[in-house]
């Protein structure tokens, strides 16, 4: 392994030794050290010399090949203190020599490295959000389609880094806004012919998903008025109506906190907040949805927090489509919905997922008669 020079790694020990846990091995911290001092300096000196990357690519594979196995292999304690240290500078850094470094092999250790380092702490994803990481990732995607290893890195870590559903910084919406959408369902609905091993719909369908995690209104959603431009999202709609059948929440990668709404049910509450984008789904598909969502609110129990999300789901679609002309599952609906009405539990979640079915009696009378 190469190895680099550190600037003072004894005095930068020193001034952990009081915040990381006892007996740590220090020779993962000293590496980290070595490793993201020296690559700092390599991407400084880079901004001085244009020349200065295209020199050295053997060395800064090594350095990232072992930033990467430190990252995975070591103690998380002492790779999160090493990556919050002085504001994420080491994490910010990396995030700038990412823009600076066109070569694809280094490209994909570095985009390793940032899905690593998202594994370990929500501070640090909170960090890659507001950097300008999502920006050029969005960018690369759409203009260079033929890396077929590139771009399915590029999906992947883009959804972790949007995993959380955080706040993103108003001016990336510049990059990630209607256009990118479009961009990636076109990807799920016609594929892209270099991707043999048909992986990039799926996560670019991820990524969709947990794009949307980020928008609160549905009447200002970029990725809604996306779908209801696009010509013919039948795959999406499949690929989402397979991910509610499942109960599955592929955006839900990490353990971290707070935990995000989950992805699939959100996604699916904003598309039925319109009958514009509630047309996505043909009859047969919207038969399928109704008898899921029915099934799921019968079987989950009273505080599952996730029955609100399929009662606030059920209410939409009834709201958004001709549901009061079909009446599909109305009997089962109605025995759930006055079931839920005479519970007797106490908790918070019981009374929201009340109100949410009284809301719902109120608005359409029919769903609170006896079944017939």
């Amino acid at each position: 392994m190469v190895r680099g020079k550190c600037a003072e790694p004894d005095l930068f020990l020193q001034d952990l030794s009081t915040a990381l846990p006892s007996g740590q091995v220090c020779h993962d911290q000293q590496r980290l050290e070595v490793i993201f001092a020296d690559l700092a300096r390599r991407k400084d000196d880079a901004q001085q010399r244009s020349w200065a990357l295209y020199e050295d690519e053997g060395v800064i594979r090594c350095y990232l090949e072992e930033l990467l196995h430190i990252l995975t292999d070591a103690d998380p304690e002492v790779c999160k203190k090493m990556c919050k240290r002085n504001e994420f500078e080491s994490v910010l850094a990396l995030v700038a020599y990412y823009q600076m470094e066109h070569r694809v092999s280094l490209r994909l250790l570095l985009l390793k490295c940032f899905g690593a380092m998202c594994s370990l702490d929500a501070a640090i994803i909170s960090t890659l959000v507001s950097s300008v990481l999502p920006v050029e990732l969005a960018r690369d995607m759409q203009t260079d389609t033929q890396d077929h290893q590139k771009l399915c890195y590029s999906a992947l870590i883009l959804a972790m880094v949007f995993s959380m559903g955080e706040a993103v910084p108003y001016a990336h919406y510049e990059h990630l806004g209607t256009p990118f959408a479009q961009f990636l369902l076109s990807i799920v609905e016609d594929g892209l012919p270099l991707d043999t091993t048909e992986q990039l719909p799926d996560l670019c369908m991820n990524l969709l998903l947990a794009l949307n995690l980020h928008l609160p209104a549905p009447d200002q959603n970029f990725i809604m008025a996306a779908l209801s431009k696009h010509a013919n999202v039948k795959i999406f709609s499949e690929k989402l109506l397979l991910l509610l059948n499942r109960g599955d929440d592929p955006v839900r990668i990490f353990k971290h906190e707070p935990q995000p709404p989950h992805s699939v049910l959100k996604f699916l509450q904003d598309v039925f907040a319109s009958p514009a984008t509630a047309a996505i789904f043909y009859h047969t598909d919207m038969m399928a949805l109704i008898d899921i969502t029915v099934r799921h609110i019968a079987d989950l129990s009273p505080g599952d927090k996730l029955r609100m999300e399929y009662l606030s789901l059920m209410h939409a679609v009834v709201r958004s489509t001709p549901y009061l002309q079909h009446r599909h599952r109305l009997p089962d609906l109605q025995a759930t919905l006055r079931r839920i009405l005479t519970e007797e539990e106490a908790s918070p979640q019981c009374q929201m997922d009340r109100m949410i079915v009284q809301e719902m009696c109120k608005e359409f009378p029919v769903l609170g008669e006896a079944p017939s």
